[in-house]
């Protein structure tokens, strides 16, 4: 996404980048570790049971999480609401910005470039929070979002390694286009 360039362009160097990267990808899979490591212990505990409780077995960590007090509880969920807002505000801005500087050029004045982002985000904003409404009364439709989300991850993930190691000086083209 556009967010993750603006973080490339706006780099020291292309050492500083590097090591941006090294360090973001670690803190990234050390969290996802750590999520999996947690699900499949929701799921063990779910097998223990005489019978299964979790309608959905993607949010299986979720199910740990009712044993333990209001406090961890509301930081769990802070913290998840934290991750999808500045995941969904990187999107946003990289998306404004193609919007404004690449696909209507430099026409346009800075107010009517405010207003035109302005429009732009409720445009986006008002469908998505009605879809995620209507998601909470129609759990088909929730899985389905979802399903896309997993998706949309895997992709991302499995084009991500062959790019980041086509920067390496190291690399042929070819090289980090097989992976």
């Amino acid at each position: 996404n556009m967010g993750t360039w603006q973080r490339v362009y706006a780099a020291e160097s292309v050492g500083a980048l590097r090591k941006g990267c090294a360090l973001g990808g670690g803190l990234n899979f050390l969290t996802m570790f750590l999520f999996g490591l947690a699900g499949m212990l929701a799921e063990a505990q779910d097998r223990s049971r005489p019978e299964s409780t979790l309608a959905i077995k993607a949010l299986a960590f979720f199910d740990l999480l009712t044993s333990q007090n209001a406090g961890i509880q509301g930081l769990v969920f802070a913290l998840a609401v934290c991750m999808v807002a500045s995941s969904v505000d990187s999107l946003q801005t990289g998306l404004l910005s193609v919007l404004s500087k690449d696909i209507l050029g430099t026409t346009l004045t800075q107010v009517q470039s405010l207003v035109v982002g302005q429009m732009f985000l409720v445009a986006v904003n008002v469908p998505a929070i009605i879809m995620a409404s209507e998601s909470t009364k129609d759990p088909a439709l929730g899985w389905n979002i979802i399903n896309l989300f997993l998706v949309a991850d895997l992709i991302a993930l499995s084009i991500a390694m062959p790019i980041f190691m086509g920067m390496a000086p190291m690399m042929t083209q070819h090289g980090a286009f097989a992976g």
